[in-house]
């Protein structure tokens, strides 16, 4: 299983945010991991969604009838369900011992503009988190406990250590469970489905390459792609942009679309069907300009699917339009 590496936590910050807490009967419910950003831990306005979560009023029971528990906040929707996992941690509690279950709560805030993804990947997550991680996120729990301790001996210091390593995995699994999952959810029939082609916009939008959700297990399937900087026309209406098969191989069935985003929705400008694309064959398109307007999107498809997009930021060229 591959590390989280920066540039992926970049792209993945935007889209969805995890917390994993415990349950401490004098101190409540604690986070023990935060992904992807650690640091909002001690911020009291953006952790304020997790605290006021009506999961809070729930017990394990009522879950059997609703599965999990939504809230709406600033323009995130936060998904929440409990489970229990084996542990072997001294939970301090009268008449329990060392095999009694922690109680998780794991939530998944995600854009409400792509909402309709978050019980399945919730879901996803929980079943993936307890197969994998059974009887070891205690570990993670004991390390965050002892560093609060003051003072370090050395077996707080090799606590900490372990914690710190199956936290890691954790994390590895957290994005690898959210890059397997956008990429089947997306790929199932993003043509036929409002919500889905407002998910694929959404990607776009946020500056996202959206192969990298959709082609995650082939990044490199079609890679050779050469895209030449856009060049706005003499009377300032159109723009022109030049895409190259910069590999060996010739492709069949390759359409090329340049669309707009309104409302979250994809508006073609031009959708073109090249039947054949020969090797390093350039291929020049111009497309209008729409008032007000200045990011677009490339997409290209082989066989149908998706394969590359890449957005054009008019701003960003040296012409300066009117």
């Amino acid at each position: 299983m591959s590390s989280v590496e920066p540039s992926e936590k970049k792209s993945f910050e935007d889209i969805f945010e995890i917390y994993l807490l415990y349950l401490d009967e004098t101190r409540g419910n604690i986070p023990f991991l935060i992904f992807p950003d650690e640091s909002i831990k001690n911020n009291k306005e953006k952790m304020r969604p997790i605290m006021i979560h009506s999961v809070w009023w729930t017990d394990m029971e009522d879950q059997a009838v609703m599965d999990h528990i939504d809230l709406e906040y600033s323009n995130r929707t936060y998904f929440a369900r409990k489970f229990l996992t084996l542990s072997k941690r001294n939970q301090h509690r009268i008449g329990t011992d060392f095999d009694n279950p922690e109680t998780i709560t794991i939530i998944l805030a995600l854009p409400s503009h792509i909402y309709i993804f978050g019980a399945d990947l919730l879901n996803k997550l929980t079943i993936n988190i307890i197969k994998n991680f059974e009887g070891k996120l205690y570990k993670v729990i004991e390390s965050e406990i002892a560093k609060e301790e003051i003072i370090k001996s050395d077996k707080i210091i090799e606590t900490i250590k372990i914690g710190e390593e199956v936290k890691q995995k954790l994390k590895n699994l957290i994005v690898n469970t959210c890059k397997d999952f956008f990429s089947s959810v997306i790929k199932e029939d993003s043509k036929n489905s409002i919500k889905l082609q407002k998910a694929i916009s959404y990607f776009s939008l946020k500056g996202m390459d959206s192969k990298y959700y959709i082609f995650s297990d082939k990044r490199n399937s079609f890679s050779k792609i050469k895209v030449f900087e856009p060049k706005i026309g003499d009377n300032n209406n159109e723009f022109e942009i030049i895409v190259q098969n910069n590999s060996q191989k010739e492709y069949n069935n390759i359409s090329i679309k340049i669309a707009y985003l309104k409302d979250f929705l994809e508006t073609e400008l031009m959708n073109y069907t090249i039947d054949k694309w020969f090797p390093e064959e350039e291929l020049l398109f111009i497309s209008p300009i729409i008032p007000n307007v200045n990011e677009y999107h490339l997409f290209i498809e082989h066989n149908k699917n998706q394969c590359f997009s890449r957005k054009i930021d008019l701003n960003a060229l040296n012409v300066i339009k009117n």
